[in-house]
């Protein structure tokens, strides 16, 4: 209704310019009604645009079902962040781009001693870093003195071979005839292969070594495993000989060695 009113009075308007009438000629009461259309026309033309602005606008005129609606900062963000996981792009702080590895290659360097949590839970904690080591001493020195040996294993290999399994016979008779021994099963490795790999190797040997000792007839609860993976090796020269002394699994009598956390070495020969 308001823009048939709008377009008859365009038309009516036009018809006079064409006419050559002219507002400021005509008589005082047509000038006035001129005038006031005027005014009528630009308060229609105003209502008009406050409508159709209130309704949202197309681009390309065409009025919209409904206001465009702006994304947040974070909407943007959470939108540009699955977007690049998809593609395979950098989004930030976090991101491992196709190729970089695994996270344990990346913590390849970081030694990590596997070991039973529940072993030595109860025990007050080290009074010094050099705690480990003071009681590591003495545990060699007791399982030496008990006559309990170290099994080897092949390259890469966490069975054990007969000439292991007769060794481990022997230990298994030892540790029954001595029913208060407790035993720590480090798993070692030879320096071959990335440090992560190595000590889940190591692991699965302490754990194969444990396994048979108990098939044996030794009480699991007395036996406790960790893994050393390349570090601390018993022979540092980088020959074959050398390497098969360090594929081994080392038994350490009667001292909670596991459950005294290990400062990090690199190279102990810098000692």
């Amino acid at each position: 209704m308001v823009n048939d009113f709008i377009k008859a009075f365009r038309d009516l308007f036009a018809v006079a310019v064409e006419q050559g009438v002219c507002i400021m000629t005509v008589h005082p009461s047509t000038r006035r009604i001129y005038v006031w259309g005027i005014v009528i026309l630009m308060m229609l033309l105003a209502t008009g645009c406050a409508h159709r602005s209130s309704h949202g606008v197309h681009k390309y005129g065409k009025k919209t079902s409904k206001p465009t609606v702006v994304a947040s900062q974070g909407e943007i963000s959470a939108d540009a962040s699955k977007k690049g996981l998809h593609e395979g792009t950098s989004t930030g702080e976090g991101y491992f781009p196709e190729g970089a590895g695994t996270l344990s290659d990346l913590l390849a360097e970081d030694p990590m001693i596997r070991e039973d949590h529940a072993f030595g839970s109860d025990l007050a904690p080290p009074v010094s870093p050099n705690d480990y080591w003071e009681n590591r001493t003495r545990a060699e020195q007791l399982t030496t003195q008990s006559g309990l040996r170290d099994v080897q294993f092949e390259f890469d290999s966490f069975q054990l071979n007969e000439q292991a399994k007769a060794t481990l016979g022997a230990n298994a008779e030892w540790l029954k005839a001595h029913p208060h021994a407790e035993i720590t099963i480090e798993g070692h490795c030879d320096d071959r292969g990335t440090a992560s790999y190595n000590h889940v190797l190591g692991e699965k040997r302490a754990i194969r070594t444990k396994t048979y000792l108990a098939s044996m007839g030794v009480p699991a609860e007395r036996l406790h495993v960790m893994s050393f993976g390349k570090e601390n090796p018993a022979c540092w020269d980088s020959t074959e000989p050398c390497f098969q002394k360090n594929r081994r699994a080392h038994l350490v009598l009667d001292i909670s060695v596991a459950s005294t956390p290990m400062p990090y070495v690199a190279d102990r020969r810098d000692w």
